[in-house]
């Protein structure tokens, strides 16, 4: 292993810090006083809510059998195709996801959640997922990301089980189907139908969008973080991928932002 003996930082051209190593020790014991908060300062500490605020979704309708579902910085898609509903996107964490289950419930109590499609790999959008295979719902990603969505279903929590968790224990309860998107999937039919299509990106590999030809509504997170100015290289992206999919769009829904007309997302992307 190398060490620098010397680092120093300069901004502008201005020293800043000048630091030089004369001895360095590896892993070395470290007394208790050390981590001690004196009580001149604990004292003045604001103490924090040992329970954290609840989570609030809320569904917002976009169109018929359509709705998002909303709250905070992160959004998924909802559809009803009858005798079920298909999510897509799995945000955050258990705690988002479970708040989510639990709303879903509520508005749709003879209709379960049948599938949750994940859009991709990256942590703040399949944080949710060991919730949903916890609640026995299976799930869609792209073929790229099977492994990982598997690994996540696998893993054990050894120190705060969760009841995925449990489910893995002795008794081995069976998990939910993780199936994988290579080009494109339909999923259902009718007014409720949705399609999950292959999204060529910079953004990440292995990435999927979902089309709602009823409503003629795009879902897609990160490539376009709509706002009312579409950024212009994502815009360009999802032009290029709706011409070459051949499907027509009145709005983008995405995971995060807010939800745009086709037609700014066109203008946006033209130089």
């Amino acid at each position: 292993m190398l060490l620098s003996r010397q680092v120093d930082i300069e901004v502008n051209n201005r020293l800043q810090t000048h630091s030089v190593a004369t001895t360095i020790s590896t892993n070395p014991a470290l007394s208790d006083s050390m981590f001690a908060i004196p009580d001149s300062i604990a004292a003045r500490a604001q103490r924090s809510d040992p329970t954290p605020p609840p989570v609030v979704v809320t569904l917002v309708e976009l169109a018929p059998n359509v709705w998002r579902a909303e709250g905070g910085s992160h959004h998924s898609l909802i559809v009803d195709q009858g005798a079920r509903l298909v999510v897509v996107e799995a945000p955050l964490s258990a705690m988002r996801m479970e708040a989510m289950l639990d709303t879903l419930r509520s508005r749709f109590p003879t209709k379960p959640v049948g599938l949750v499609i994940n859009t991709h790999h990256h942590w703040d959008h399949s944080g949710g997922l060991r919730a949903v295979l916890a609640a026995g719902v299976p799930v869609v990603t792209h073929a790229r990301n099977l492994s990982f969505v598997r690994s996540i279903a696998t893993a054990r929590k050894t120190v705060r089980p969760d009841v995925l968790s449990r489910r893995l224990g002795p008794a081995r309860s069976p998990l939910p189907a993780i199936s994988a998107v290579e080009d494109s999937l339909v999923i259902g039919r009718g007014d409720g139908q949705v399609i999950a299509y292959r999204l060529p990106t910079a953004h990440a590999e292995g990435m999927l969008a979902i089309y709602v030809p009823s409503a003629k509504i795009l879902f897609q997170s990160d490539v376009v973080n709509a706002t009312p100015n579409p950024p212009a290289a994502g815009s360009a992206e999802l032009v290029r991928f709706v011409k070459a999919r051949g499907i027509t769009v009145d709005r983008v829904a995405g995971g995060h932002g807010v939800v745009v007309p086709w037609a700014d997302v066109e203008r946006a992307a033209t130089p």
